[in-house]
């Protein structure tokens, strides 16, 4: 019997929301957010080294990230892109071909990560995805049994309410895995 008292991490009508916004803006995606994610990625490039390894981005939009650091010189290993959105999958595929790094595609809910533990990941990234209405402690303690032991998570979460664009602003963070020894002995 299916559990009904389980609370997710976010609600199941906002995650069907932002697919159905994101597969219908796929096309002019990087139009509408390459700037402000590319300021993004500034800020959090002083936490990378320039050998990233493998990289996990959750919701990495049409791979604007991946992109960003093979131009300013950084070696990525592995990438996965995880994004709920489709058509913005389909996009970031179509990208991605002409770029020189292993890499891998994946369709799925951010709070269900298709991803088998085992510490595979150097630096996990969520840019412009959390909402401080989310279960973050949730969604991040998911992702951090997917690090390697000295890995980062880096992940910003949007503060006010997105229909007002003259309110929403973002604050990063960094968890590293060796602020969390309850897993420690679980990896």
């Amino acid at each position: 019997m299916l559990n009904t008292n389980h609370r997710r991490d976010i609600d199941l009508a906002e995650v069907n929301y932002v697919i159905k916004w994101y597969d219908s803006i796929a096309n002019s995606y990087d139009e509408l957010y390459a700037n402000d994610q590319l300021l993004k990625y500034e800020a959090l490039s002083k936490y990378l080294s320039r050998d990233v390894g493998n990289l996990l981005d959750v919701g990495c939009g049409t791979g604007l990230f991946l992109r960003y650091l093979l131009v300013n010189g950084y070696r990525v290993n592995y990438y996965v892109c995880l994004d709920v959105s489709t058509e913005i999958i389909k996009n970031a595929l179509s990208r991605s071909r002409y770029l020189n790094s292993l890499a891998d595609f994946i369709i799925a809910d951010l709070t269900y990560p298709p991803i088998r533990e085992g510490g595979l990941f150097t630096y996990i990234t969520l840019i412009t995805v959390l909402r401080g209405s989310y279960n973050i402690t949730g969604i991040i303690s998911k992702y951090l049994r997917l690090l390697k032991q000295n890995g980062l998570i880096l992940y910003t979460v949007l503060s006010k309410d997105l229909s007002n664009e003259a309110i929403r602003y973002e604050v990063i963070y960094v968890k590293p895995y060796a602020s969390y020894p309850e897993l420690h002995g679980s990896l």
